[in-house]
This record gives C-alpha cells, sequence and structure tokens, in this order.
C-alpha cells in the first residue's frame, strides 16, 4: 500500500512548541523537527540515504498533512490505540533485517533516530493502517470481473517477467488477486477522502517552499 510508509505522524510535544512552525493544518502545526524527522524515518525504512532536498522536503510534509487528516478523523471516532504486542512485532520484523542487533542501531544512527522515535512511528502506522481499514474496506465491493479482470493483469506481468513459464492458476492465488483489487479500492477512496476533507480543514504553509507546485498561495481552505 502506497500510505504503508507515509503513515508516521509525529505529535506535537513541549520540545517541540520551540521548534519552528513550518505548516498548519486546521489546529495542528507541524514544525521543522517533525518534518526532519519523518524524512529521516522514512529513509531508514526504505534503507535509503538521509536528503533534505527541496522535492524530498514538500514530500515529507505532504505525508505529514495527510497524516494529520487522518489523525484528526481517528481522535473523532476515538479510535484505540495498537497494542504493545503488535508495535514490539512489527519492531522485530525490522530489527531481523539487520544481521545484528549492533547493525540495527547502527543503521538508526546513520540516519538521525533512535528505537524510541522508530517505535512510536511504528505505533503510529499501525494505528492509521488499522484505521484505514475500518472507516474503508466495510464500503468497498467488487465483483467476479473485477478479480477476473486483476488476474489478467497478473498474467500480463507474470509472462513478461516469467518467459516461457506457466503462470498460477486464478484458484491459486485468488486470495492475493483479492487483496490486490481491495489495496487498490482502498487506495482509491482514501485518495478521494482526503481530497474531500482538504477542501474542509484550513491549510496554511508558513514555509511557502513545502507548497506543491500547483498550490498558488499560502492557505488551501475553502473556508
Amino acid at each position: 500500500m502506497r500510505h504503508l510508509i507515509a503513515l508516521c505522524c509525529a505529535t506535537l510535544t513541549v520540545a517541540a512548541v520551540l521548534d519552528r512552525v513550518e505548516l498548519v493544518v486546521g489546529r495542528r502545526v507541524i514544525t521543522e523537527l517533525q518534518l526532519e524527522e519523518e524524512m529521516k524515518v522514512t529513509s531508514f525504512l526504505n534503507v535509503g540515504n538521509n536528503s533534505e532536498s527541496a522535492p524530498d522536503r514538500r514530500a515529507a510534509a505532504h505525508r505529514l498533512l495527510e497524516q494529520a487528516l487522518i489523525a484528526r478523523e481517528m481522535e473523532l471516532a476515538r479510535f484505540p490505540p495498537p497494542e504493545e504486542s503488535a508495535v514490539n512485532a512489527a519492531l522485530g520484523r525490522i530489527r531481523a533485517q539487520y544481521s545484528s542487533n549492533g547493525a540495527f542501531t547502527t543503521a538508526l544512527s546513520v540516519h538521525g533516530i533512535n528505537e524510541q522515535v522508530l517505535e512510536q512511528h511504528i505505533a503510529r502506522q499501525i494505528s492509521m493502517l488499522r484505521f484505514i481499514e475500518y472507516r474503508f474496506h466495510p464500503q468497498l465491493a467488487f465483483s467476479d470481473s473485477d478479480l477476473q479482470t486483476a488476474y489478467r493483469e497478473y498474467v500480463a506481468d507474470w509472462n513478461a517477467s516469467h518467459p516461457k513459464m506457466t503462470p498460477p492458476s486464478f484458484d491459486e492465488i485468488q486470495s492475493a488477486i483479492r487483496a490486490r483489487v481491495l489495496e487498490r479500492r482502498t487506495d482509491a477512496a482514501l485518495d478521494d477522502w482526503i481530497r474531500e476533507t482538504r477542501r474542509q480543514v484550513n491549510v496554511v504553509y508558513l514555509d511557502r517552499t513545502l507548497e506543491p507546485p500547483s498550490t498558488g498561495s499560502a492557505s488551501e481552505s475553502t473556508k
């Protein structure tokens, strides 16, 4: 899911009050510290290099804006936080990608974060992903025709990357095809919801360099 890495929204702390505010989303503020942390955690999870280029900063600001809108909806719904066991399991899967605990700690240090910061982001990510499923899955429906269309796309991709090999039958991968269709529908529903919600929430860019290229003013609100 394209929102998987994106869904890591830092909350405003006492320390962040002294930080420079970059973006205001309704009653929520996004600070320079939060922006930097978002970029660092995303880089760590993607096993990439830290970058503070203008496009990377704009992309991080866009993710934080979307996360702020989702967090607002979660608060209204009083959506519960994830269990500690779920957070620990996710953290364990990330840790397992490294040869040793020392290598894991070194990678965190290289990206300028620590395990506590990563754990907080993971907890928010799990909570938001669960909320998205809770919010959109019940209203999503698809037909057998949709599944067959998705399977044909899968077969085309398979044939392109596995020449002279027979692709799995529909029955063999039906569950995976259903998951693929559901993921696409969820992403589309979420995009539509965010687009509509942004029309209802006042968004102000105090740092004009973070504005999307198509945005011409500091405020994106219709209010």
